[in-house]
């Protein structure tokens, strides 16, 4: 396993908000997206979110929450690695991914060259139950991001005779309105 700081000098992500040369961490992003007051409000929402889902407070649990809540799309563990100020080894961020998903508070995305990224399954975002959260992922072809597609209609599945549906992908690829506004 290569250390963080060699690992984050040789990954090139087009869809962080951060510049190389700022390279700075979330809390220091956010705050300055923020100001004072709001980002106490804001690590209060985190850390209630946490409470909600009967999950412990923690500095890891705390910034990887913060992650999703101020990113519109779904995030790789890559991403979240670069985004974390906590020096964290991939097994906790792991560990904090799959407490995450098994409480609801995000689900998997699984990307065409079978890469996980997670998104927020937040009471604003996710209008479906966890366990049936049938919505449409968007992949833009230009810059790469997935975002969930949450207020789109989708398509009730009757399955065959003696098949049992358990879970259904979908995703839509194009231009997201971001690149298309470009």
């Amino acid at each position: 396993m290569k250390p963080k700081k060699q690992l984050a000098q040789q990954t090139t992500i087009s869809s962080l908000p951060l510049s190389k040369k700022e390279n700075k961490s979330l809390s220091e992003y956010t705050s300055n997206l923020l100001s004072k007051k709001d980002f106490k409000d804001f690590t209060l929402q985190t850390v209630s979110l946490l409470k909600q889902h009967k999950l412990k407070k923690t500095e890891v649990r705390v910034q990887v929450l913060n992650c999703f809540l101020t990113h519109s799309y779904a995030l790789g563990s890559t991403e979240l690695e670069l985004l974390i100020t906590k020096n964290l080894d991939r097994v906790t961020l792991y560990r904090t991914l799959k407490v995450f998903e098994k409480s609801g508070l995000i689900h998997p995305v699984i990307k065409d060259d079978g890469t996980t990224l997670y998104a927020p399954c937040l009471p604003e975002q996710c209008k479906i139950k966890h366990e049936h959260d049938n919505h449409i992922h968007f992949q833009c072809k230009l810059c790469r991001k997935t975002f969930c597609l949450n207020d789109l209609v989708t398509p009730k599945i009757i399955s065959p005779q003696g098949f049992i549906i358990e879970k259904v992908n979908l995703k839509a690829t194009g231009v997201c309105d971001s690149c298309n506004s470009v």
